[in-house]
Parts: structure tokens; C-alpha cells; sequence
């Protein structure tokens, strides 16, 4: 049964053993999925998974509301994200004044060669080129993270999260 189709509660035991895994590894794999007939992987990796007990988001109401959005998919006719929609969107290194999402994404991982981003790529067996920044965006909050195409499969490497609201 895929993520967005489990009840809060259900959905909330599956994160919590997620994060069990999260405590030895140094990522996880959540669900794999089909949208609009394409493929999806979903991974948390530690550094998401610390970086949201730190922001006091794990598995709370918001933060599983989030991840059923996957439910909506990444559509590449429209990346970009038109208010109050909720899916997975591009997250623009170029877009002005640069906000807390751009910081995260840009600044401490892909831009950052001391990060963890290349070693998860690497474990996932994902090309560190052709990377997309991404959010999954809620109404509540967004996690953040990276898309990486191979083999006609989308995968959904997540990294961080943002709980402020968009200026």
C-alpha cells in the first residue's frame, strides 16, 4: 500500500520505524510508488531525519500531511510551484531574495563539497549530475530535497525541511 494511502495513524507507525532504521543507517527507503504513470522511490536520510527532530517536525500532523503530498507527483510541463498548490516542486537556486529553502539545498548540500549529498547518490547507485532540487510542499511546511531520474524512476532523496512560510 503506498504512503499516501495509509491513515495518519498508520502512516505515523511507518515513520516511526523508519527512523528506528534512521538510528543505524544512513538512509532509508520509504515507498516506492506510481503517479501519472511514472515511477517514484522515496528515501529519508539521517540528515533529514535529524534535521527535522531538530525543527521539532518529525512524525508530527504537518509533517506526515507533507509526505502524503508526494501523492501528487512531479509534473515537468509545470515544475514550479503556483500558490496554494501542494506536490513536489523545484526549488530555484536563482530565485530572489533567496530564502531558507535555497540556503539549505544549495549552500549545505549540492553547493557544499564536505556534504553527505554525494556519498547517499553514490549508495543509492544515482549519478550525482542531473540532480533537481526539489520541495514538497504543504501547507504546513516543506521538505526539501533532491530528484534524480534513472532508469524512467524518480527517485526522492530527502534531505531537510523548512517550516517557515514562504515570503
Amino acid at each position: 500500500m503506498d504512503l499516501f494511502d495509509l491513515k495518519l495513524d498508520e502512516l505515523k507507525l511507518r515513520v516511526k520505524v523508519i527512523a528506528e532504521e534512521l538510528e543505524s543507517n544512513e538512509i532509508s527507503k520509504v515507498d516506492e510508488f506510481i503517479v501519472n504513470g511514472f515511477s517514484y522511490k522515496l528515501y529519508f536520510t539521517k540528515t533529514f531525519f535529524r534535521n527535522c527532530k531538530k525543527n521539532k517536525i518529525w512524525n508530527t500532523p504537518g509533517f506526515l500531511t507533507a509526505l502524503k503530498n508526494t501523492k501528487y507527483g512531479f509534473n515537468r510541463e509545470t515544475p514550479r510551484s503556483i500558490g496554494g498548490k501542494d506536490g513536489i516542486f523545484v526549488l530555484d537556486r536563482y530565485h530572489k531574495p533567496k530564502n531558507s529553502m535555497q540556503h539549505k539545498i544549495f549552500d549545505r548540500l549540492i553547493d557544499n563539497p564536505d556534504s553527505k549529498l554525494k556519498f547517499y547518490l553514490r549508495s543509492l547507485g544515482l549519478p550525482i549530475t542531473n540532480t533537481i532540487a526539489i520541495r514538497i510542499v504543504s501547507h504546513h511546511l516543506r521538505l526539501l530535497g533532491i530528484l534524480v531520474e534513472k532508469d524512467s524512476i524518480y527517485n526522492l532523496v530527502l534531505l531537510d525541511c523548512d517550516n517557515e512560510k514562504e515570503k
